[in-house]
């Protein structure tokens, strides 16, 4: 009050009025004293809350092509995790898929017994037994290329998410152990 008695504030002074949530000019309030006059909050210099956010260091932990992990951030695929936001992680698994390999299987097995059949006949055309055997040998090479799929499985407050997905297990292993190494230094 005495500052505005003494004429000290000026128009463009800005106020807190009791009962109000904003800063506002002086000379838009209606009275000509106002309730309560508060000095605004003071400026935070730049310089200083740019200290205390690099004050925790980024340590890289592990970093290829596709993933860095550090001690602050997941970057998989180009897609970036907050270490603070990641709940959990884990190794998920997708089992492959046989379903046509075996169906090949028991064609070439088929054509196997056919061939047998025409061989022990008076026939002297083994082709079925031929093509059986190939057709054979071919879906248990599939079967064996056939791997499953093994994934990082990374868990927020919004739910789980594949963020990155490979058929080398050991791969996904070492993520995995980099990403709960980078969780157990940001704690």
């Amino acid at each position: 009050m005495q500052w505005f008695q003494e004429g000290s504030l000026h128009a463009d002074t800005w106020i807190l009025e009791t009962g109000t949530e904003n800063w506002i000019p002086l000379s838009s309030v209606r009275s000509t004293t106002p309730k309560a006059i508060l000095s605004p909050p003071p400026i935070i210099p730049l310089a200083t809350s740019q200290q205390n956010l690099s004050s925790h260091q980024d340590e890289t932990i592990f970093s290829d092509s596709t993933v860095l992990v550090t001690t602050t951030r997941v970057v998989l695929n180009g897609t970036t995790y907050a270490l603070r936001n990641i709940t959990s992680i884990r190794m998920g698994l997708t089992p492959a898929k046989h379903g046509c390999a075996i169906f090949l299987l028991l064609g070439g097995m088929f054509f196997v017994l056919t061939g047998l059949a025409v061989l022990f006949s008076d026939s002297h055309m083994p082709v079925p037994l031929i093509i059986g055997i190939i057709v054979v040998i071919l879906a248990i090479l599939w079967l064996r290329s056939n791997k499953p799929t093994y994934h990082v499985v990374i868990a927020s407050s919004s739910g789980e998410v594949h963020a990155l997905t490979s058929k080398n297990k050991g791969y996904i292993e070492s993520i995995i152990n980099s990403i709960n190494e980078a969780i157990i230094r940001y704690k």
